[in-house]
């Protein structure tokens, strides 16, 4: 499917084109921030955009390619080459990705010809262009591929180098690898390895075809050579997703609960069921997808089960259990990715995670021996820099196209037939797309009220009917709230900031998820007990809420997780739009806070 086509089709809406121009603009006119927001804000994005000439309006894409199995009980998969256009905001750009190649076969495709198809689409966008309307102007950019994200076997496929489990198999440097137990590994030994360039890796590239055999772990010219603005090395960047929650993550998780003899070893039935116990009874906020569930089912987590339980589940868990310093040891994975995961990560953010993350790698070898030292151990090495060039961890991540691959393996319906199935429904939608812009306004409304929730105002919004409110509680809140005149006081079970849900002590409704942390923009930490409405004359009308003050300390040193102590001061908070929701964890008596490492988790 021509990569222009999809363009044309994707822009045709007046949601995308509009974002998009915005951001263009603010692009243009905005220098370079110290603060990385999104991946606009990378050192590379920000110096390709000047080395390619790009005008204002040009703009730049994200590919991926991986297989997925097409049926349980047959070999066929496809592997399609996806795009995401980086300029776009992080919401629209991960809902909104193109496909413009697909393969479908029973064995993995020639990555050489698939790439080469893309390549050449691509081409045509970098000379040519595209024409896009806007509401005022008709618009005409250029579009450039400058960054890849994929997981490891995809990504040395793609690169044409040498895969993990082979020497110099890491993308990023000469780390040689050494051969432990009949396997590869990457272990620490002196300083860091040299990093390979973009002209570097070219020249290992043409040798190695020259002469057909592997140089310095480069196996041939990869077409993406060929593509204009893209690095050969620092245009690939990590996954966190496969490489840290499908990966250490996991592994760490294994060798705790797998390995029987170990002086980490926690695998008793008796031990699982109490980290089961503690780690079944968190009770997260509604914005999360999936609720926790038993070690002893985790070799069917997703993905973003292990992120909550690296982040925000693991080391409340695992208190007084792990062995201490297993226990620091994880909590410096834990606060070195959490501080690349940040709505916004500034050069401090980037330097705590640097040291965090090397000293995790570091000690790894010493604590779990070098048998453990795998390429994804090693790959974290390369995180800090990575957002250097490409901005937060999730701003790259694969998270967008592993959601779209799912809605492609659903388009095909039958055993017959697959890639015309999935690019003829793929057509389909995008001429929905197209006939849109031909609808008037009526009928737009009438689509939009039909497939859509109605969106909440931007304000503090109590929600259901109030309550009548107990006296001692009233006089609580009327001696605490500065009023003139006669005020109305009522109660409401829930409200709703930036449209998520919040709920009270007193809301029965809720079972396996509790609503009630919420963090104030000074830090402060409350657990809501009561939402009160104070009503002044008929317009004028404030929310609070009502809660225990509550201590709170560092959790082992991590940034994000709080252990909280409840004093038996009452208080009252003016609620408004920058409280942000965040885990409340009540363990074994033992009360935590937990922030949300971004708000592309709950928005």
């Amino acid at each position: 499917m021509p990569v222009e086509k999809q363009l044309a089709s994707l822009l045709a809406s007046k949601t995308v084109s509009s974002a998009l121009h915005t951001n263009l603009n603010k692009i243009a006119s905005e220098p370079s921030n110290v603060t990385m927001n999104d991946i606009t804000d990378g050192a590379l994005y920000r110096k390709k955009r000047q080395d390619l000439g790009m005008a204002d309006m040009d703009f730049t894409v994200t590919v991926n390619s991986d297989g997925s199995p097409m049926f349980k009980s047959s070999k066929y998969s496809i592997w399609p080459v996806q795009l995401s256009i980086n300029e776009l905001p992080p919401l629209l750009r991960f809902n909104n990705v193109l496909m413009p190649v697909l393969w479908y076969g029973a064995t993995k495709p020639n990555m050489t010809m698939l790439l080469q198809a893309f390549a050449d689409g691509l081409e045509t966008l970098n000379n040519g262009g595209i024409n896009w309307k806007t509401e005022d102007e008709v618009v005409h950019s250029k579009v450039f591929c400058i960054c890849c994200c994929a997981d490891a076997p995809a990504r040395a496929a793609m690169q044409e180098s040498t895969q993990y489990n082979g020497y110099f198999g890491c993308n990023w440097c000469y780390h040689p690898g050494v051969c432990v137990g009949g396997t590869v590994k990457y272990p620490v030994d002196g300083g860091p390895s040299q990093e390979r360039t973009h002209e570097g890796m070219i020249k290992d590239m043409a040798a190695a075809s020259e002469q057909g055999t592997r140089i310095q772990g480069a196996r041939g010219l990869s077409p993406l050579v060929n593509v204009k603005g893209f690095d050969i090395v620092w245009s690939f960047s990590p996954d966190f997703m496969h490489c840290v929650l499908l990966g250490v993550a996991k592994q760490l998780t294994e060798l705790w609960l797998a390995t029987p003899g170990e002086s980490y070893y926690i695998g008793e039935p008796r031990t699982i069921a109490l980290v089961d116990g503690r780690l079944c009874s968190i009770r997260p906020p509604q914005i999360f997808t999936r609720l926790p569930r038993s070690l002893t089912l985790r070799k069917y987590w997703k993905a973003a089960e292990w992120q909550h339980w690296l982040l925000y589940f693991s080391v409340p868990c695992l208190q007084g259990i792990l062995p201490e310093r297993f226990l620091e040891h994880l909590c410096l994975l834990v606060t070195g990715i959490f501080s690349l995961l940040k709505d916004k990560v500034t050069q401090e953010d980037v330097n705590r995670s640097t040291g965090c993350l090397v000293e995790f790698v570091v000690k790894m070898q010493f604590l779990y021996t070098q048998q453990q030292m795998t390429y994804n151990i090693h790959q974290l090495l390369h995180l800090p820099k990575c957002v250097v060039l490409f901005g937060p961890l999730w701003a790259h991540s694969c998270f967008s196209f592993e959601t779209n691959m799912g809605r492609l393996l659903k388009l095909a319906t039958s055993a017959n037939g697959v890639p015309i199935q999935i690019m003829s429904r793929l057509m389909l939608k995008d001429s929905i797309t197209a006939y849109k812009t031909l609808a008037g306004d009526t009928t737009l409304s009438c689509i939009s009220r039909k497939n859509s929730t109605p969106s909440l105002r931007n304000l503090p919004l109590p929600l259901g009917k109030p309550k009548s409110v107990g006296e001692s509680l009233k006089k609580f809140v009327l001696d605490s709230v500065a009023h003139t005149g006669p005020a109305t006081v009522a109660e409401y079970d829930r409200m709703s900031i930036h449209s998520v849900s919040f709920h009270s002590g007193s809301y029965e409704r809720q079972t396996k998820t509790d609503c009630r942390g919420i963090r104030l923009a000074d830090g402060t930490y409350a657990k809501i007990e009561h939402i009160i409405e104070v009503a002044v004359g008929e317009l004028t009308s404030e929310l609070y809420i009502s809660s225990h003050v509550y201590y709170v300390s560092s959790l082992q040193g991590t940034l994000h997780i709080k252990a909280a102590t409840k004093r038996p001061q009452y208080k009252l908070y003016k609620v408004d739009m920058t409280m942000m929701p965040c885990i409340f964890m009540e363990l074994e008596q033992r009360a935590y806070f937990c922030d949300l490492v971004n708000r592309y988790e709950w928005s």
